[in-house]
């Protein structure tokens, strides 16, 4: 789902999938430099299992960099 907001976009990826395994790190797999780069950009990334099942990522970018 991609969302613009006023000072903002926000992209979000969900599967449908087993979600990661219990105690697993949540930051594997690429996620903590995904988090880097959001960050550099004035961003935020989220990442974890969805309540229903699955996983979810969740980025969000100002429109302006900082």
């Amino acid at each position: 789902m991609l969302a613009f907001g006023q000072e903002s976009v926000s992209l979000t990826v969900a599967d449908d999938g087993e979600g990661a395994p219990e105690g697993a790190s949540e930051k594997g797999f690429g996620l903590a430099t995904l988090g880097e780069r959001a960050e550099a950009l004035g961003g935020v990334l989220s990442t974890g299992n969805a309540p229903e099942g699955g996983f979810v990522v969740r980025v969000e970018l100002p429109l302006e960099t900082p």
